[in-house]
């Protein structure tokens, strides 16, 4: 052998390093190396050709599984110089040398009956591009033709990586090995027969091994366009789970009328690993789907919609939000989550996603927790676990399940890999971190994409609630852009603005802002918009601890004293008095008052509540609002009965009571008996009462006291109450109202 490899001239190639000549004992040594797999496979490639189009060359890899194979490629060098590969595979390599030789001598093409195409190359044999994206829909197809524009449609890249007129397999025959993992047998077609049944321990699924037998439809060869039609409608609507990870359909073995044909993944092409479906939609496909149809998420779409015996449930992201901002402490890796890891690590999908949902099923356990310490638990024990089945297993479970914590934890294992990120993984990356629920869980792993910023920023627009709060939290100012959008929408969350408002300010240097922006902008009201956010602070910190905020505080309330009169700019400088006053700074209040106590906005708020509108303001300003608090209430009393509190005149109280008890009468068919928290109607009729109390004016409060009396609550029965025994001392109970309080 080693005299004709010196004849013929061969060269070496692996995935580390190209050699040019070598000898038997320099091919040795390397195939020592791929054994001890330093390297992952070579190619020896004679240096000339024959002909201009077409070349051989043999291959070697290590699978871990099935130990060293070998093979004979087959090549054409297209018109775009790409390589075009046919392979055999695996050879016996006793016919390595006479192929070749016959091949270099007389010219012969071997007969490549039963070989598999393997793909199109671009700088060298074995890497490179041609991956096909595809995403196995549910319908089958009728023909070749338009199963081929299907999917050359589906990716732009998918025209330029395959060749669906050339002969694939010179066969009338092919066989297609399948892996269902089920509870029950799956149904057989009528070209399929049940193999082998392996029950899997631990679990309800067993794996059940299926051969399906396809034919050309010209009794003599498949093209590869039709051999992956008639795979395609083999699997199409029952067999999932792979379609996120590449796949290849390698040639396992050699029947009597054609080749057997399996499925391998990934980069060493690793067996295929199947998950158990529950035959539900998963979350993703749910996303999916919903994206499909509407082009977005709407702010109402949810992943946890309640349950039959619940009427409400946790907003989305809600346990991790609260769980990041108010409750994080970090946990030790439970033993469950360990053994789940390790099944996959050893390929048992579906023994490891069951072990996920037992751990998940108590709803108190989340992984968010447990992520550090799961963290330093996979780098310590990385020599021992399987990368790359970790990962087969987190991009299967992430497609296909139906349990929000065990998506979770597919995101978490894929966060983790430092492995290239293809587009179409990112594409369902992206996809899910528009649903809130999984937003946090996305960014972490967008953290290693190289176009990291922007991937951020792009998600941050799509998403509402606790998916924007840790959106803004990730996002770093970059350019002008993403600090125009932190300033204008960056705390427009669904949950409280406060979450976000201290670091969109610092992000954004806030004090400079406000500096350079004009007195009459919209930079100027969103400013103030985020600093009243940090004034309210809440559940986050807040103005406290925004650094230069007495700087902050001055140059915004005189750019409000340059601007037009505007009634939100004097509610923000009444917002920033009052916390002035509350926290002793003098300078700031004067200030504050200097702008609200001028003519030209004591004219302005004059005017304003006089249409029912700045009501409360105007009162604080020293301005008698009585008729705009009674317009105000007239229009919206939901939002605007705290206005009450400014009438003082009998007539006034008397006319509000009536309009409220005439406007709302049938509310108390919406009130529940012993309801924890009064609704609005129970509150505007308490503050009315109040206001009587306050005012101490007497009115006719026979038809307000009726209506009181079939509204529930404690408090609200004993105000009411209260009030007729007060008309009983003065005399002025009527006998129908104490007919009907004595009920």
């Amino acid at each position: 052998m080693a005299v004709k490899k010196k004849a013929l001239g061969w060269e070496l190639i692996t995935d580390l390093e190209t050699y040019g000549k070598v000898t038997e004992k320099r091919l040795r040594e390397q195939l020592e190396r791929l054994e001890r797999r330093e390297i992952k496979f070579l190619v020896l490639q004679p240096s000339r050709m024959i002909g201009e189009t077409a070349f051989l060359q043999a291959s070697y890899e290590f699978d871990p599984d099935d130990g060293m194979l070998y093979g004979i490629e087959f090549g054409f060098r297209l018109k775009d110089g790409e390589n075009l590969i046919m392979r055999n595979y695996p050879a016996p390599q006793s016919q390595l040398e006479k192929i070749f030789e016959e091949y270099f001598t007389a010219h012969r093409v071997p007969n490549f009956s039963g070989w598999l195409f393997v793909n199109v190359f671009g700088s060298g044999p074995l890497m490179g591009k041609g991956q096909l994206h595809w995403n196995f829909p549910s319908q089958p197809y009728q023909d070749t033709h338009t199963f081929v524009e299907a999917v050359n449609a589906f990716s732009p890249g998918n025209a330029g990586n395959w060749h669906p007129d050339f002969t694939a397999v010179a066969y009338p025959v092919c066989y297609l090995d399948l892996l269902f993992c089920e509870k029950e047998e799956p149904h057989l077609r009528e070209n399929e027969k049940l193999i082998k049944k392996e029950e899997i321990p631990g679990s309800a699924y067993s794996r059940f091994i299926i051969k399906a037998r396809i034919q050309a439809e010209n009794k003599m060869a498949f093209t590869e366009g039709e051999l992956l039609k008639a795979v395609h409608n083999q699997l199409a609507g029952r067999y999932t789970g792979i379609w996120k990870e590449a796949f290849i359909l390698k040639r396992t073995e050699a029947k009597a009328d054609g080749p057997l044909l399996s499925f391998y993944r990934g980069p060493l092409g690793r067996r295929a690993m199947g998950i158990a479906s529950s035959g539900e939609q998963s979350l993703y496909q749910k996303i999916h789907h919903e994206l499909e149809e509407k082009g977005s998420l709407s702010p109402d779409f949810t992943l946890r919609p309640p349950k039959e015996s619940q009427k409400s449930s946790f907003i989305d992201g809600f346990p991790d939000g609260v769980g990041y901002h108010h409750a994080y402490v970090p946990r030790p890796v439970p033993r469950p989550l360990k053994k789940a890891f390790r099944l996959a690590s050893q390929g048992d999908g579906v023994a490891a996603e069951n072990c996920l949902k037992a751990f998940f099923a108590d709803s108190d356990e989340i992984l968010l927790p447990y992520m550090d310490a799961l963290g330093s638990w996979l780098y310590r024990h990385q020599e021992s676990l399987d990368v790359y089945k970790l990962l087969d297993f987190a991009w299967n479970l992430m497609e296909r399940s139906g349990e929000i914590e065990c998506v979770k934890a597919a995101l978490f294992l894929t966060a983790q890999s430092r492995h290239p990120w293809e587009e179409k993984d990112k594409e369902m990356l992206r996809e899910l971190g528009q649903a809130d629920e999984f937003t946090f869980h996305v960014l972490r792993n967008m953290e290693n994409w190289e176009s990291r910023d922007a991937e951020i920023f792009q998600l941050a627009q799509k998403v509402h609630g606790w998916g924007r709060i840790f959106a803004v939290h990730q996002l770093q100012p970059c350019n002008e852009e993403v600090k125009a959008w932190l300033l204008h929408e960056g705390i427009d969350n669904i949950i409280l603005p406060e979450y976000s408002s201290l670091e969109a300010a610092q992000k954004i240097d806030l004090t400079e802002v406000v500096r350079n922006c004009q007195p009459d902008s919209a930079d100027l009201l969103d400013a103030g918009k985020i600093l009243c956010s940090m004034i309210k602070g809440g559940p986050a910190p807040g103005i406290e601890a925004y650094h230069g905020k007495k700087e902050l505080l001055r140059s915004f309330l005189e750019k409000i004293g340059k601007a037009e009169p505007d009634g939100t700019l004097y509610q923000m400088a009444f917002y920033v008095q009052q916390y002035a006053e509350r926290t002793h700074r003098k300078k700031i209040v004067q200030q504050a008052e200097q702008i609200l106590q001028t003519p030209v906005c004591l004219e302005y708020l004059q005017k304003q509540q006089e249409q029912g509108n700045l009501v409360f303001l105007a009162a604080m300003e020293g301005l008698d609002a009585a008729q705009g608090a009674k317009i105000a209430f007239r229009r919206d009393w939901e939002a605007n009965f705290h206005l009450l509190h400014l009438l003082d005149k009998p007539a006034d109280i008397q006319e509000m009571a009536d309009f409220f008890v005439e406007k709302v009468a049938g509310g108390k068919e919406n009130c529940l008996d012993g309801q924890i928290f009064l609704n609005l109607e129970m509150e505007a009729y308490q503050t009315i009462l109040q206001v009587i109390d306050e005012s101490q004016v007497d009115i006719d409060e026979e038809k307000l006291l009726q209506f009181g009396l079939t509204l529930p609550g404690k408090s609200c029965k004993k105000s009411t109450r209260a009030h007729i025994q007060r008309l009983k001392e003065q005399g002025r109970l009527s006998e129908q109202l104490e007919q009907a309080a004595a009920l």
